[in-house]
């Protein structure tokens, strides 16, 4: 058992889940970054990665015991659009690693019990067309060529960073059950590493009676059967950039498959890819206050929750109520 899997074994066992941080790109922009076009955080590897460590720094202060990398969009092959060679991707691949464990390191000094993972988005945010969201990733996603291209997209990435020193990975908003297991068979070939998996849903399940459903359209349920099958297995299975409201049938349904779960959703604003904006929510559902997203994520971590953290459009200040309100601050 590596050291991320016995983390949570004492956080369950203890009934105070871990903490994750929060949104970087919010997070980045409060700082004063522009982080648009389609590297999004990850432009700032190469253009500002003091301001990336002021980032981890603010969500290592706040309490999160696991910082994430900002490697979610730097693909190899967004980076070579970006005008990035083979050879510089590696090495932004690699600060990105250096940023996050530096600021890890620096809580452990501190006292904390605290993790770096190196975060890895799905094939469709390589797209930058929404399809993290629906799995809809074209007509050459529908035979057998699938698997083997996604495999491939995950390995060049995975790799570097491995490289660079990486033995924990966020596996994130991935939307199809095929290509968690071609990640499963690129981590197989890193046995010492500890991954999570973490899905994106779609917007309509888990209300009403209606089961989850990750954002393909295949019930969570039927998801995670899936993954009993994968020649490697993740230490958690997560959610992530969902509603809050979504987040305990999740919950219920991955600890009921006998796995730890990860809740980090969104605060419930909603982004309008037209103009690049942010809406304030539209219900009252929604938990921009960070008063009362710690009080949602008690009811995560009643569901199951092993971890809990935030994704879109939340900060450090949630990620500070978090810890104060699961006894880790």
């Amino acid at each position: 058992m590596g050291p991320f899997a016995a983390a949570l074994d004492r956080a369950r066992a203890e009934g105070r889940p871990l903490v994750l941080d929060g949104a970087s790109g919010t997070q980045l922009e409060a700082l004063g970054a522009d982080i648009g076009g389609g590297l999004w955080s990850a432009r700032l590897l190469a253009e500002d990665p003091a301001l990336v460590e002021r980032m981890h720094a603010a969500y290592a202060a706040a309490g999160a015991q696991v910082i994430e990398s900002v490697s979610y969009q730097a693909s190899p092959r967004g980076l070579a659009a970006a005008g990035f060679t083979a050879a510089e991707a590696r090495e932004l691949l690699a600060r990105s690693w250096e940023l996050a464990s530096r600021a890890a390191q620096e809580a452990r000094r501190a006292g904390a019990e605290a993790f770096a993972a190196a975060s890895i988005g799905p094939f469709g945010a390589y797209l930058a067309d929404g399809s993290e969201y629906t799995g809809a990733y074209g007509a050459d996603f529908d035979g057998p060529a699938a698997a083997a291209e996604l495999e491939a997209f995950h390995r060049e990435r995975i790799e570097p960073l491995y490289a660079a020193g990486a033995r924990l990975f966020a596996i994130e908003t991935i939307p199809r059950a095929d290509e968690a297991l071609a990640v499963s068979r690129v981590m197989a070939d890193y046995p010492d590493a500890e991954w999570w998996l973490s899905f994106s849903l779609r917007p309509e399940g888990g209300g009403g009676g209606s089961p989850v459903r990750i954002a393909e359209g295949m019930p969570l349920a039927d998801a995670l059967d899936a993954l009993d099958t994968a020649v490697s297995q993740p230490a958690a299975v997560a959610v992530n950039c969902c509603a809050a409201s979504q987040v305990e049938p999740a919950m219920r349904a991955i600890t009921a498959a006998g796995r730890h779960g990860l809740a980090y959703p969104n605060s419930g604003e909603s982004y309008d890819a037209a103009t690049g904006t942010w809406a304030p929510p539209a219900t009252a559902a929604a938990l921009t206050d960070p008063t009362e997203f710690a009080a949602a994520a008690r009811d995560w971590a009643a569901a199951g929750a092993s971890a809990v953290g935030g994704c879109c459009r939340t900060t450090p200040e949630i990620i500070a109520a978090l810890a104060r309100g699961t006894g880790r601050a």
